[in-house]
């Protein structure tokens, strides 16, 4: 029976769960201890892709567990070194070294631990990663050319604010509340897109908290424990107005000007 050793990418990126379902892989299936030890980390950093990729090992061990194939977690727990290093391949190093004593095939996500694995005589498998643009991300969907917001919160149905400027009014989207593996999807697609998209960014990512900029769309996706239930906030500008459209105080405008550090909540 053929082995297959997962690291990290794959892992948060969440198809070999799958790829399992649907019976395209079958055999036994490694978790190495770096890899979750990673994840571990990232999830401990409040960074969302962590919570994903411990998600996918907790499918696929429940997949093990109703379809009879092993699951088995092997390979040395890395030290906080190695977590540190993570970037430079230290963690991708000791996951190769897995699947090189097993003899088993290593599924990746990651083009260059694909072809360090090849070049080392490793047999891999490479999964390539989806190609997710801004405007086709179930967020997207939710929004009409009316619409300034949307707010999606776990066990709510979707509310949008629409309308004309001054007159906006909260729309429920749909009667069904959303669910949190549906929203979990949703923050998938936003980080992935934003990853991928040059004119997006992941600006925060804390313990609970991300905000992402999506194009000229403006996201807030909180988790436990910084919220008491998962949600995504989208927010898109309606209007472009000047300084002077906001009625701000010239001693306002003048401390502005003299560049005197603050936010100003409009």
């Amino acid at each position: 029976m053929k082995k297959y050793v997962l690291d990290t990418s794959v892992l948060i990126d969440g198809r070999v769960s799958q790829m399992l379902s649907k019976g395209e892989l079958s055999g036994t299936i490694i978790i190495p201890e770096p890899a979750l030890a990673e994840l571990e980390a990232q999830a401990n950093f409040g960074k969302i892709s962590g919570l994903q990729g411990i998600e996918e090992v907790e499918k696929i061990k429940k997949l093990g567990d109703e379809k009879g194939f092993g699951v088995l977690f092997l390979g040395e727990r890395p030290g906080i070194e190695h977590i540190r290093l993570a970037k430079g391949g230290e963690i991708d190093n000791l996951i190769r070294r897995v699947a090189e004593e097993e003899n088993a095939i290593l599924i990746t996500s990651d083009r260059v631990q694909y072809h360090v694995a090849v070049a080392r005589g490793i047999r891999a498998m490479f999964l390539q990663q989806e190609r997710i643009m801004p405007e086709d991300t179930r967020v997207m969907s939710f929004f009409t050319p009316d619409t300034s917001s949307i707010h999606l919160r776990e066990g709510v149905p979707p509310y949008a604010k629409r309308g004309a400027l001054g007159k906006l009014k909260l729309v429920r989207i749909r009667d069904q509340p959303m669910t949190v593996e549906e929203l979990q999807q949703i923050a998938h697609e936003i980080l992935e897109a934003a990853r991928q998209d040059g004119d997006s960014s992941i600006e925060i990512e804390r313990n609970g908290a991300t905000v992402v900029q999506l194009r000229d769309i403006r996201i807030a996706i909180a988790e436990r424990p910084f919220a008491d239930r998962m949600e995504i906030t989208a927010v898109r500008p309606i209007a472009k107005l000047t300084i002077d459209e906001y009625g701000v105080s010239e001693e306002l405008k003048r401390r502005f000007i003299e560049k005197q550090r603050g936010i100003l909540i409009s």
